[in-house]
């Protein structure tokens, strides 16, 4: 990993904080429109959410639909996320 001193230049060798500040900007922007309201032990969870749509965003929207419904259809109930809605712990 390369460390970049931002008071003496932008990007040195082609190391630069372009990808983490993109990242950290979309996951605030998620938490404070699309959220609404994160709680601590769910920050993760959110987190990996926002990875995900920061790795995937140049997809069609087609593509992702499908992977989402058949990721949806394989997995078990998540012990984790049952009764989120409702606000009590699973």
């Amino acid at each position: 990993m390369q460390r970049i001193n931002h008071s003496e230049a932008y990007s040195c060798a082609g190391a630069h904080t372009n990808l983490a500040e993109s990242y950290f900007s979309r996951l605030r922007r998620m938490i404070g429109g699309q959220h609404l309201r994160v709680e601590g032990r769910y920050l993760d969870a959110y987190a990996a959410h926002a990875a995900w749509l920061e790795d995937h965003r140049f997809k069609r929207n087609g593509v992702l639909a499908n992977r989402l419904i058949g990721g949806a259809l394989a997995a078990p109930v998540s012990r984790v996320w049952k009764g989120y809605w409702q606000r009590r712990a699973a």
